[in-house]
């Protein structure tokens, strides 16, 4: 076999056992049979139950309140903390900064939320959606970070020695210059740490009440004794979700 045909092969093959669950995913999602074992007809049903389920409805809006929340507070920080690093003279604080926040990058979701557990054991708080609020920020602020401090790395900054050349202020050079450069990376930002708040399932159950559910929590509850048909649609309409996001951002990021 030619190696051009072999490498397509191979791709290919790869590209086929990644997709082929969330192709089955898809077609459960329309199949009459609730089993899932064998094709049993089309059917828009199990749509239409999804409407009827008041608990996933409020697990959804849990969700999307902390990621909005999440997002609020780490894209700020991280935007802060980036631009803090980028144009800090102390440079062990800088190398101390970038370790603590690739180990957070490398350190497994359970360890972190065993550590947050702790610690919100330790100061008495109580579990409920503030803390996983708290947690899903921390989580977020790495990869605001690590994506701002990326793209001030790869901006010419001789526009910023000719605005203070001309004296201006350094307020000025953030706002009129720095900022706008950087925008597209921190709309880009916001959308990657919203997904991943939405997603985030290891934190949100070490940290979650019994009165703060979420979606991620809620598809665990409903498979634990079985898989419903209507966790087919979820899934799927999560996936959409989830493709339109990452759509957003690698657009976003390649018009930066």
């Amino acid at each position: 076999m030619p190696m051009k045909r072999c490498t397509r092969v191979i791709a290919w093959s790869v590209i086929g056992f990644c997709y082929a669950p969330i192709f089955v995913l898809v077609v459960n999602s329309f199949n009459v049979c609730r089993s899932g074992a064998e094709w049993g007809g089309f059917t828009l049903k199990w749509y239409k139950g999804l409407l009827s389920e008041g608990s996933i409805w409020v697990a959804m809006r849990n969700s999307i309140f902390i990621a909005c929340l999440s997002t609020i507070i780490s894209v700020p920080i991280g935007t802060c903390a980036a631009l803090s690093c980028h144009f800090s003279k102390n440079w062990p604080l800088k190398q101390a900064t970038f370790f603590l926040n690739k180990m957070i990058l490398t350190v497994p979701d359970l360890q972190l939320a065993v550590g947050l557990l702790l610690f919100f054991s330790f100061v008495k708080a109580g579990l409920g959606i503030v803390t996983i609020i708290v947690a899903h920020s921390v989580f977020s602020i790495v990869y605001v970070l690590q994506s701002i401090f990326s793209r001030l790395a790869l901006i010419d900054f001789s526009m910023i020695e000719a605005a203070q050349d001309l004296g201006a202020p350094p307020k000025t050079i953030l706002t009129e210059i720095i900022l706008p450069l950087i925008r597209p990376t921190i709309i880009a930002s916001s959308i990657l740490a919203f997904t991943i708040s939405i997603d985030e399932f290891v934190l949100t159950f070490f940290l979650s009440g019994p009165t703060s559910p979420t979606l991620p929590l809620e598809i665990y509850g409903m498979i634990r004794n079985g898989f419903p048909p209507i966790v087919d649609t979820l899934a799927v309409l999560m996936l959409g979700f989830s493709l339109i996001t990452s759509w957003a951002f690698q657009k976003i990021s390649n018009d930066r």
